[in-house]
């Protein structure tokens, strides 16, 4: 018999995983001191009532009205977001200031650079992009100040806006959480904040966004379809939202994905 009653081991199992995402089911069981029948069945009853989604040996809990961690996001389409970010980086030239912001799509941009030729500079609000391009000796770049967010690896605050108005780029890339009619949308505040002003600070916008996004308006509004030169995803929107891209008079580029890994882009009409 259970040393836990079920709502008390159940709390206990989403604590662990909150705190240690990659817990195993097995490390669970002893950790908690039950069996490993007894936390599938809990796992299963918490993935049915939507609080985690399983995983292979494990599980991860939902974050509270807003998306998974900056971790978690970057294991998935993982073959489209490679190809979104061959697709801008086939658009940024040599000697360009980029602004650029964080989040998984982005990250795989700052990856993709960093293996290129191109001479840059970079700033970003981002520790993990950070970290990627500074393997490369040809990108100078820019880290801002801020307080420190673990979860998305980025700084943010007032110390981080403020010190991003000091500069100007050619051109800003960013995510976002979500895309509609209305324009771009973000679920975290702090991340919506720190886009705005690298878009204005920017001759040209640019933004990276998977079709999962279409038609889903969140938390806060960034900017307009108008604000942006280019979007990028990996599918064509529909309905509405392509009228809507269409009518702003924005570039819309689908990047395809290839066995290579490689992108070929074609202009949506």
């Amino acid at each position: 018999m259970s040393k836990h009653n079920k709502s008390t081991r159940q709390q206990k199992i989403l604590a662990e995983l909150t705190l240690h995402p990659a817990t195993r089911l097995t490390e669970l069981a002893k950790k908690i001191d039950v069996s490993r029948e007894t936390i599938r069945r809990d796992l299963d009853e918490l993935s049915d009532n939507g609080i985690i989604s399983r995983t292979y040996g494990g599980a991860i809990v939902h974050p509270r009205g807003g998306e998974e961690g900056l971790k978690v996001r970057d294991a998935t389409f993982v073959e489209q977001r490679r190809a979104i970010a061959a697709t801008a980086a086939g658009l940024v030239k040599s000697n360009e200031v980029i602004m650029l912001g964080t989040g998984s799509s982005t990250l795989h941009f700052a990856r993709h650079l960093a293996t290129s030729d191109l001479r840059l500079t970079v700033i970003t609000s981002g520790v993990d992009v950070a970290m990627v391009l500074a393997v490369n000796p040809g990108i100078r770049t820019i880290l801002a100040p801020g307080d420190f967010d673990s979860r998305e690896s980025r700084v943010w605050g007032a110390e981080t806006t403020n010190f991003l108005r000091k500069f100007q780029a050619d051109t800003t890339i960013i995510g976002a959480s979500g895309l509609f009619p209305g324009g771009a949308c973000e679920a975290d505040s702090p991340t919506a904040w720190i886009d705005r002003v690298m878009l204005e600070r920017a001759n040209h916008k640019m933004l990276l966004i998977l079709h999962t996004k279409f038609d889903q308006p969140k938390l806060e509004l960034i900017c307009p379809l108008e604000t942006f030169d280019v979007i990028i995803s990996d599918q064509k929107p529909q309905g509405e939202l392509l009228d809507a891209i269409a009518s702003a008079g924005v570039t819309l580029k689908i990047a395809t994905s290839t066995p290579s890994s490689l992108a070929a882009t074609a202009s949506a009409s």
